[in-house]
């Protein structure tokens, strides 16, 4: 439990700063001109942060828990109407640049570059962390290689490993599996293993969604999937008992910097708690929305304790853990 407090710290001036903006107006603003031809602002009703209809972008990598989020917010406020598009990361990012999507919710923080573009707008970007996730690695069950450490997987992004037989496994070619060109789990590994402008290498290919990727994986014994873990972490959803029982979870080595360093494990939700799974990430919410609007609603949902719990369920992190509450019963009284 030893992150909680750090990740509790890195978020509490972004949620205040949206309890701010809740009490301070939840309306939407417009320019008029008086009879006497003043310019004025006046509330603009059309939106508030429970009520209107916008357009979200979700990373595909984290739609099986984000899909939830939407259903329950749009069941407790029917009138605030989203539209989530699950796409990529790199055509959510292009949308929040262009201005086609007001809000998106991916796997990093804008990059300082990006960051100015939107500025470049008079708008300043705001940016929420409302959970921790992981990137997880599938493979064959009958791979006799069901563990790797974190430098044997950055020596396999680069292609300087190409073969099984290199780390003592059978003599086949390692085919790496990805979901998407532009997605968050190759945005992850370009900038965890590789250098900027480094392509994946020829071993590489994309099955352009993470569904096909589970589908390969299952039928190739030499393949190394790479999907977000979501997708594989709520064991009460069919989906993925039924990934589970087509392919395996590859262990990885616990980091020197984790409490337990030097240990075998999977992307469980504990293990991405205490960062002993290596392939860690923030869940960040980048809104470009310069009024408290219903993207700024949605967001103070999902980081508030129903929205922490929906995450908790799903089998990632809360961005800080929601309150538990343990009631004793009462001791029965003896009869005298």
């Amino acid at each position: 439990m030893a992150n909680f407090p750090l990740l509790k710290h890195r978020i509490t001036l972004s949620l205040l700063l949206l309890a701010v903006s809740l009490i301070m107006g939840c309306y939407k603003t417009k320019k008029v001109i008086t009879a006497d031809g003043k310019e004025v602002e006046v509330l603009d009703a059309q939106e508030t942060t429970t009520y209107g209809e916008i357009n979200i972008g979700i990373d595909e990598m984290l739609a099986p828990v984000m899909r939830q989020e939407v259903m329950v917010f749009m069941e407790l406020f029917p009138e605030g109407i989203l539209h989530p598009f699950y796409k990529p990361e790199g055509e959510l990012i292009r949308g929040l640049l262009d201005d086609s999507l007001r809000m998106i919710i991916i796997g990093r923080e804008l990059r300082a570059d990006e960051a100015a573009q939107i500025r470049q707008d008079k708008i300043r970007p705001t940016i929420t962390q409302i959970g921790k996730a992981a990137i997880a690695l599938v493979g064959h069950p009958s791979n006799p290689i069901d563990s790797l450490t974190e430098n044997q997987l950055g020596q396999i992004m680069r292609g300087e490993l190409s073969n099984w037989a290199e780390i003592g496994g059978k003599d086949e070619a390692i085919n790496i599996v990805f979901d998407h060109p532009q997605s968050g789990v190759v945005s992850f590994v370009q900038n965890r293993f590789m250098n900027e402008g480094d392509s994946l290498p020829a071993n590489a290919f994309t099955a352009m969604s993470t569904e096909k990727v589970v589908d390969y994986v299952a039928q190739a014994p030499n393949a190394l999937g790479l999907v977000g873990v979501s997708w594989v972490a709520d064991r009460d959803e069919p989906q993925v008992r039924d990934f589970l029982s087509r392919v395996r979870l590859v262990r990885m080595q616990t980091p020197d910097t984790s409490d337990l360093p030097g240990v075998w494990v999977r992307p469980y939700q504990n293990e991405i708690e205490l960062d002993r799974w290596p392939l860690t990430h923030g869940i960040y919410a980048v809104s470009r929305e310069h009024f408290s609007g219903l993207g700024t609603g949605f967001v103070v949902f999902v980081a508030g304790e129903r929205g922490q719990r929906i995450l908790l369920k799903a089998g990632v992190m809360p961005a800080y853990m929601p309150p538990r509450v343990v009631i004793f019963p009462e001791k029965e009284e003896k009869d005298k």
